[in-house]
């Protein structure tokens, strides 16, 4: 008698719902995904050399040099299919400090500083 009583209340309980309408045999789940933005990396800042290279964790799709003045200097636009590094070639730029405006897959846009020595 006790045993098939326990088995009852087992049998009650796995019906009740769990809450939000959801019941024991019900496989629902949710998961929140959160895209993060794309990592950029510029190396080495500042430039001694020939250049510097750009490396993202997305496609980029284009590289623009932009001077103190907001003048474009130099564009860079990647034909390769290779999205992770590209080279930025400096030769016939002056000394300063450039802006380097990234343009990433989906029309994302990233914007950041490099130094030229």
């Amino acid at each position: 008698m006790k045993k098939s009583s326990f088995i009852i209340i087992l049998l009650l309980l796995f019906s009740i719902n769990l809450g939000y309408g959801q019941t024991a045999g019900d496989n629902i789940y949710s998961v929140n995904i959160q895209k993060k933005d794309a990592t950029i990396l510029l190396y080495p800042n500042p430039v001694r050399d020939n250049g510097f290279f750009v490396k993202s964790d997305s496609l980029i799709e284009k590289i623009e040099l932009i001077n103190v003045l907001g003048q474009t200097v130099k564009t860079l636009i990647n034909k390769t299919g290779l999205p992770y590094n590209l080279f930025v070639e400096i030769r016939n730029l002056q000394k300063g400090m450039y802006m380097v405006q990234i343009s990433l897959a989906g029309g994302k846009k990233k914007l950041s500083k490099v130094i030229i020595e």
